[in-house]
């Protein structure tokens, strides 16, 4: 008697005849498992219940199966009673310009913060940098502070960007009202509104920590170097899924 198999084995000795997964883009991947799935399907009806599907319904039913998977797997939302909130993902600056998100994860006892990351409108990494920096203060200044070494950052790496991006609401509303509180963080905001008066023109502006997790990872490495690290057009390994995860072109649906 014929004997069913789990179509992930089938699936995987089908790819052999590709010259590698990685080549192929996510939505050809998943394309390419439902039609053998759909496939193996068509032969175990065949041999179990002798019917015979036509050819046609393996495209067929592969290509509305991509739909409705594409479309129930769109990006998460959170529900608040009757309100629905879709999670942000970061966004790419206009045609030919930067965008920098700053973060700080903050090391209560060592005192220590980490900053950011250039990113261009189609999503590679143009600078990161990861820094340890000796504090002594509350959440907010350190925000302020990951904020001005982001922009210090980006001006010696020689990239004028368009907009800078932080999760630190409290700490962009101060900036963009350009009056710095009498306070510790009145300091920090008096050396960032110096740098937005000078020669390189940017924006300020506040994204969800969703919208900003490349620039939180990179904070949260700040924590443990031992030597501040710059890099250009590179960064950490450990950073690979986030930063790919954030480009455009990643979260394209397939063309079904």
């Amino acid at each position: 008697m014929a004997r069913w198999l789990q179509p992930s084995v089938w699936c995987r000795s089908a790819l052999i005849e590709a010259e590698s997964e990685s080549q192929l883009t996510q939505g050809g991947m998943q394309f390419l498992y439902l039609a053998v799935w759909r496939i193996w399907y068509r032969r175990n009806r065949f041999l179990h219940n002798s019917e015979s599907l036509l050819l046609d319904d393996v495209l067929s039913w592969a290509i509305a199966y991509g739909k409705e998977y594409m479309s129930a797997n769109e990006p998460e939302v959170k529900r608040e009673g009757s309100n629905i909130h879709k999670i942000e993902k970061w966004v790419p600056p206009p045609p030919g310009g930067f965008k920098v998100n700053t973060d700080a994860a903050l090391d209560a006892q060592a005192g220590h913060i980490g900053v950011g990351i250039i990113r261009n409108d189609v999503g590679d990494v143009m600078a990161s940098s990861a820094q340890k920096v000796l504090v002594g203060f509350l959440v907010p200044v350190a925000g302020a502070v990951a904020i001005l070494k982001g922009m210090q950052f980006a001006c010696e790496s020689g990239l004028n960007p368009s907009i800078f991006e932080s999760d630190a609401q409290g700490v962009v509303n101060i900036i963009n009202s350009r009056v710095p509180p009498l306070s510790e963080i009145g300091m920090v905001i008096y050396d960032i509104l110096r740098l937005l008066d000078g020669p390189l023109t940017f924006a300020v502006a506040f994204v969800s920590r969703t919208a900003n997790s490349t620039a939180h990872g990179l904070a949260k490495l700040g924590l443990k170097v031992v030597n501040n690290l710059y890099l250009m057009e590179e960064y950490p390994p450990g950073l690979v899924s986030t930063v790919m995860g954030d480009r455009p072109q990643f979260f394209s649906p397939c063309s079904f």
